[in-house]
Protein backbone atom coordinates (compact mmCIF):
# COMPACT_ATOMS: atom_id res chain seq x y z
CA UNK A 1 0.00 0.00 0.00
CA UNK A 2 1.40 3.63 -1.01
CA UNK A 3 1.80 6.63 1.68
CA UNK A 4 -1.11 8.72 2.10
CA UNK A 5 -0.75 12.02 -0.05
CA UNK A 6 0.62 10.35 -3.18
CA UNK A 7 -1.99 13.43 -4.82
CA UNK A 8 -3.46 10.72 -7.24
CA UNK A 9 -0.59 8.85 -8.17
CA UNK A 10 -1.49 5.29 -8.72
CA UNK A 11 0.89 2.82 -7.22
CA UNK A 12 1.64 1.46 -11.16
CA UNK A 13 2.38 4.95 -12.34
CA UNK A 14 4.36 6.14 -9.04
CA UNK A 15 6.90 3.08 -9.69
CA UNK A 16 7.19 3.76 -13.43
CA UNK A 17 7.80 7.14 -12.80
CA UNK A 18 9.89 6.36 -10.09
CA UNK A 19 13.79 6.27 -11.06
CA UNK A 20 15.34 2.25 -10.61
CA UNK A 21 18.48 3.48 -8.79
CA UNK A 22 16.24 5.06 -5.76
CA UNK A 23 18.23 5.76 -3.16
CA UNK A 24 16.57 5.96 0.48
CA UNK A 25 17.94 5.81 3.99
CA UNK A 26 21.52 4.77 4.00
CA UNK A 27 22.15 2.40 1.50
CA UNK A 28 20.31 1.47 -2.14
CA UNK A 29 16.46 0.03 -1.56
CA UNK A 30 14.99 -0.82 -4.04
CA UNK A 31 11.99 1.48 -4.99
CA UNK A 32 8.86 -1.39 -4.25
CA UNK A 33 10.51 -2.41 -1.13
CA UNK A 34 8.05 -1.82 2.00
CA UNK A 35 10.66 0.28 4.12
CA UNK A 36 11.30 2.66 0.89
CA UNK A 37 7.82 3.10 0.99
CA UNK A 38 7.45 3.97 4.47
CA UNK A 39 9.97 6.93 4.31
CA UNK A 40 8.00 8.22 1.71
CA UNK A 41 4.86 8.76 3.86
CA UNK A 42 5.82 13.07 3.78
CA UNK A 43 3.51 14.44 1.21
CA UNK A 44 6.19 17.45 0.00
CA UNK A 45 8.83 14.47 -0.11
CA UNK A 46 6.82 12.60 -2.42
CA UNK A 47 6.00 16.10 -4.29
CA UNK A 48 10.44 16.54 -4.46
CA UNK A 49 10.69 13.41 -5.96
CA UNK A 50 8.20 13.50 -8.32
CA UNK A 51 9.92 16.41 -9.69
CA UNK A 52 13.56 15.43 -9.73
CA UNK A 53 12.56 11.90 -11.37
CA UNK A 54 11.35 14.64 -14.23
CA UNK A 55 13.86 16.65 -14.60
CA UNK A 56 16.10 14.06 -14.55
CA UNK A 57 14.28 12.23 -16.98
CA UNK A 58 17.00 10.69 -19.81
CA UNK A 59 19.49 13.55 -18.67
CA UNK A 60 23.21 12.54 -18.62
CA UNK A 61 26.10 13.90 -16.79
CA UNK A 62 28.77 14.95 -19.54
CA UNK A 63 31.97 13.95 -19.02
CA UNK A 64 34.36 11.16 -20.56
CA UNK A 65 31.51 8.25 -20.08
CA UNK A 66 28.22 10.44 -19.67
CA UNK A 67 25.82 8.50 -16.59
CA UNK A 68 22.33 9.09 -15.49
CA UNK A 69 21.77 11.03 -12.65
CA UNK A 70 19.56 8.63 -10.04
CA UNK A 71 17.60 10.33 -7.15
CA UNK A 72 19.07 9.76 -3.50
CA UNK A 73 17.82 10.76 0.23
CA UNK A 74 19.99 10.82 3.78
CA UNK A 75 17.93 10.77 6.42
CA UNK A 76 19.92 13.56 7.95
CA UNK A 77 18.90 16.48 10.11
CA UNK A 78 22.25 18.36 9.75
CA UNK A 79 24.72 19.39 7.16
CA UNK A 80 27.67 16.33 7.04
CA UNK A 81 30.86 17.28 7.09
CA UNK A 82 32.68 16.33 3.52
CA UNK A 83 34.57 12.92 5.61
CA UNK A 84 30.85 12.01 7.09
CA UNK A 85 28.95 11.93 3.54
CA UNK A 86 31.83 9.71 1.90
CA UNK A 87 31.52 7.46 5.22
CA UNK A 88 27.68 6.98 4.71
CA UNK A 89 28.10 6.61 1.22
CA UNK A 90 30.50 4.21 1.61
CA UNK A 91 33.62 5.71 0.06
CA UNK A 92 35.76 5.50 2.98
CA UNK A 93 38.36 7.88 2.99
CA UNK A 94 38.37 9.15 -0.65
CA UNK A 95 38.91 12.90 -1.52
CA UNK A 96 35.64 15.21 -1.23
CA UNK A 97 35.39 19.07 -2.12
CA UNK A 98 31.70 20.57 -2.19
CA UNK A 99 30.45 24.00 -2.65
CA UNK A 100 27.31 25.64 -3.23
CA UNK A 101 24.99 23.93 -5.96
CA UNK A 102 23.97 27.41 -7.51
CA UNK A 103 28.15 28.00 -8.10
CA UNK A 104 29.15 24.78 -9.08
CA UNK A 105 26.24 25.04 -11.81
CA UNK A 106 27.27 28.49 -13.02
CA UNK A 107 30.41 27.16 -13.43
CA UNK A 108 29.68 23.83 -14.87
CA UNK A 109 27.02 24.36 -17.58
CA UNK A 110 27.56 27.69 -18.54
CA UNK A 111 27.27 28.21 -22.78
CA UNK A 112 29.91 29.45 -24.94
CA UNK A 113 30.09 29.81 -28.10
CA UNK A 114 30.65 27.13 -30.44
CA UNK A 115 28.99 24.18 -28.47
CA UNK A 116 26.76 22.14 -30.26
CA UNK A 117 22.46 22.12 -30.11
CA UNK A 118 22.84 18.75 -27.84
CA UNK A 119 25.02 20.10 -24.92
CA UNK A 120 23.26 22.95 -25.24
CA UNK A 121 20.08 21.75 -24.19
CA UNK A 122 22.23 19.18 -21.78
CA UNK A 123 23.47 22.24 -20.32
CA UNK A 124 20.17 23.95 -20.06
CA UNK A 125 18.46 20.92 -18.29
CA UNK A 126 21.29 21.21 -15.83
CA UNK A 127 20.63 25.12 -15.11
CA UNK A 128 16.71 23.93 -14.95
CA UNK A 129 17.77 21.21 -12.20
CA UNK A 130 19.80 24.05 -10.72
CA UNK A 131 17.09 26.45 -10.30
CA UNK A 132 14.35 23.96 -9.15
CA UNK A 133 17.20 23.06 -6.21
CA UNK A 134 17.03 26.72 -5.29
CA UNK A 135 13.50 27.39 -5.29
CA UNK A 136 12.86 24.10 -3.45
CA UNK A 137 15.13 24.33 -1.25
CA UNK A 138 16.89 27.42 -0.68
CA UNK A 139 20.19 28.63 -2.30
CA UNK A 140 22.33 28.28 1.32
CA UNK A 141 20.56 24.77 1.75
CA UNK A 142 21.97 23.37 -1.42
CA UNK A 143 25.27 21.72 -2.26
CA UNK A 144 26.75 20.21 -5.67
CA UNK A 145 30.09 17.12 -3.96
CA UNK A 146 32.72 15.73 -5.70
CA UNK A 147 34.09 12.55 -4.36
CA UNK A 148 37.08 10.90 -5.24
CA UNK A 149 39.50 11.34 -8.59
CA UNK A 150 39.05 9.78 -12.04
CA UNK A 151 35.82 7.43 -11.37
CA UNK A 152 34.16 10.92 -9.32
CA UNK A 153 30.69 10.31 -7.61
CA UNK A 154 28.98 14.13 -8.22
CA UNK A 155 25.91 14.36 -5.90
CA UNK A 156 23.51 17.36 -5.97
CA UNK A 157 21.86 17.77 -2.61
CA UNK A 158 19.11 20.08 -1.28
CA UNK A 159 17.83 19.83 2.60
CA UNK A 160 14.39 20.36 3.54
CA UNK A 161 13.04 19.66 7.45
CA UNK A 162 11.24 16.59 7.69
CA UNK A 163 12.90 14.78 4.20
CA UNK A 164 16.72 15.13 5.11
CA UNK A 165 18.89 15.32 2.08
CA UNK A 166 17.40 14.92 -1.41
CA UNK A 167 18.92 15.01 -4.92
CA UNK A 168 20.72 13.01 -7.28
CA UNK A 169 23.84 11.28 -7.99
CA UNK A 170 25.89 9.82 -10.49
CA UNK A 171 29.63 9.33 -11.71
CA UNK A 172 31.91 11.74 -13.82
CA UNK A 173 35.01 9.90 -15.66
CA UNK A 174 37.59 12.38 -15.75
CA UNK A 175 41.15 11.19 -16.47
Amino acid sequence: MLPKGMDGITRRGFFKAASPALLLGLGSIPVGATAALASLSNPACLRIYRDLNALTAGLLYPSESDYPLNLIRLPLDAIPTNERLADLLGLGNKTVTSEQLDRFIRRRFTDFAGIDPETRTTYRRFRELGAYFNRTFGTTNCRAYRIDTIQVKVLFLGFKPGCGYIGTQTVAIET
